[in-house]
Formats: structure tokens, C-alpha cells, sequence
């Protein structure tokens, strides 16, 4: 029983990462960093693509063209020869010494392994803090218990293992090219296949948050791919689930109209440095309205 470790990054320095794991790790299992077509021109992003081509252990992948994220993780299933694997994204690190021990003790299993995602205190600055109190407010939130309750819905790609034939079988939907709810896809296609899902807590620690603005337009680009996909996502997303109340109720023009009126000062709020998670949510389902 092999396991591969896959690490998918674009423009991402996963050293850090990489050189943890390399502490923790059983001698027989293996690294894959998959690159998706980071431009070399960035000096910081040749550096790290040279050293980990020259990092014993380590097998770097490479797309020709960004095709984003679900690709990548495809592709990296496809070069993987473990039996189980274990996808990091690379902005992160193990918590716990015991990190990669904690899913060995659980294989082998016919199930899909979902650890959890942690952020540190030390992390909170200003110019992050949307991004920090949105991670933690949901972090108190969905303990690995209440995830259980509904494994397909909190199904998320930071941190998790399959077993290499289901990643195979039930490949991430390729047309998400922007960042965004192909966890929430494949969680879908698990369970109408049947396929069982387990959250566990096993910490992963986010170490890059974006700040603000940033992470404002990444939700942004993120709410237009659920329009693109919200058939397909119904049932599984929470905020489609309240909009699906607005247009009962007939509000959707009127929460459309609310967003353009408020959409300014939510936008201060949201890029101070004391952000408020119940603006950002409102903000959320306004923008979703304005893009019917």
C-alpha cells in the first residue's frame, strides 16, 4: 500500500510545504508537485521550479497552458503510482508531526478522507483579516462532527485522501476553470455514486491567506462560477439555497436593487481592517442577485 502525496500550486512557492512532509513521511511514498504553468519570467517562481526539479524524492509535473485547478489535480492522479492519495494544496502545513500517520492508521479503506483546515493567530494582520475571520468563523463552525452530518456538502479539496481509483473514476469537472465549488461538484458526483465520505480532524494549517481585496474578488469570480453551475449545484450550496427563498418570497429584484444601493459601503467594510463575516455574507448573496 503506496501512498502519493499531490501537491497542485500556481505561482506558489511549495518548499515550505514540501520539505515538512519530507520529515514526516514513510520512505516509500512519494511527492508530485504539479505546476500549472506558472510564468517563468517571475524570479521567485523559476527559483522554486528549478530546486524542486533537483529535489531528490520529489517528481515535478508541468501544464504547457494554465488550465486550472481541477486539471491539474486530474493530471496529477493520472502521474501518481500510490494506491491512495493524499492532495495538499500548497499554500499549507501540517499542524501535527502525526499529520500523515493519522490517515495511514485509517487505510486501507474504500472511503474518501477529509481532514480539516486550521489558521493560526499569528496569522491575523489587517490586510488578511476577511480572509482569517471567514476561515475561523467556519473552522468553529463545522468540526468534523457536524461535517459528518452532511459529508458531501462540506466535501473540500484542501486536505484530503482517495483512493487512487475513485480519483480515476470520478475525475474533478474540468470546465471550472476559475477557482471555486469543484469540491462542491465532485462532492455530488460521490454521493450519487455512493461513494462514502469521512471528515476526521486532522489539521491543516492555511498559511496563505490573500489579503482583502484579493480574497474579495476570488469570492466574486467564484459566485459566478456557482451561476454558471447552479443547477447542477442545487441542494449542495447554502447560498443558493437562501436566493432559492428570495425568489419564492419575490425579493430577488429587491435584494438585487439592495446590493447596488449598499454594494459601496459593504465594500469599505469588507476591505477594513475589522470586516464583518455577516456584511460579507450579505454582500455574498447581493452580488449573486446582481449577476441573474
Amino acid at each position: 500500500m503506496k501512498l502519493s502525496v499531490l501537491i497542485p500550486t500556481y505561482r506558489y512557492d511549495p518548499r515550505p510545504l514540501v520539505k515538512s512532509l519530507q520529515a514526516i513521511l514513510p520512505a516509500e511514498a512519494e511527492i508530485l508537485v504539479g505546476d500549472d504553468c506558472s510564468p517563468e519570467d517571475d524570479t521567485c517562481t523559476s527559483d522554486w521550479l528549478d530546486a524542486l526539479s533537483h529535489t531528490a524524492g520529489v517528481r515535478l509535473v508541468r501544464h504547457s497552458q494554465n488550465r486550472g485547478a481541477a486539471a491539474m489535480r486530474n493530471t496529477l492522479a493520472c502521474e501518481a503510482s500510490g494506491d491512495y492519495l493524499l492532495y495538499l494544496d500548497s499554500d499549507g502545513l501540517p499542524l501535527r508531526s502525526s499529520f500523515i500517520d493519522t490517515y495511514l492508521r485509517l487505510l486501507p479503506t474504500d472511503a474518501i478522507l477529509c481532514g480539516s483546515i486550521c489558521q493560526s493567530p499569528a496569522q491575523l494582520t489587517p490586510d488578511v483579516s476577511l480572509r482569517y475571520k471567514y476561515e475561523t468563523a467556519a473552522e468553529r463552525r463545522f468540526t468534523a462532527q457536524r461535517r459528518n452530518k452532511n459529508p458531501y456538502q462540506h466535501f473540500r479539496t484542501f486536505n484530503f485522501v482517495i483512493p487512487r481509483r475513485l480519483a480515476l473514476q470520478f475525475p474533478f469537472d474540468e470546465t471550472v476553470r476559475l477557482s471555486g465549488y469543484e469540491d462542491t461538484l465532485a462532492g455530488r458526483r460521490f454521493e450519487e455514486a455512493g461513494v462514502r465520505i469521512l471528515h476526521i480532524e486532522n489539521p491543516f494549517l492555511n498559511i496563505g491567506l490573500e489579503k482583502n481585496d484579493v480574497f474579495l474578488q476570488k469570492t466574486e469570480r467564484q459566485l459566478r462560477t456557482l451561476h454558471e453551475k447552479a443547477r447542477e449545484l442545487q441542494g449542495y450550496s447554502s447560498l443558493l439555497s437562501a436566493y432559492g427563498v428570495l425568489r419564492r418570497l419575490h425579493l430577488a429584484g429587491a435584494m438585487k436593487a439592495l446590493h447596488t444601493w449598499l454594494q459601496k459601503f459593504e465594500r469599505r467594510n469588507l476591505l477594513s481592517p475589522q470586516p464583518s463575516i455577516w456584511v460579507f455574507q450579505l454582500y455574498k448573496l447581493g452580488y449573486y442577485a446582481s449577476i441573474q
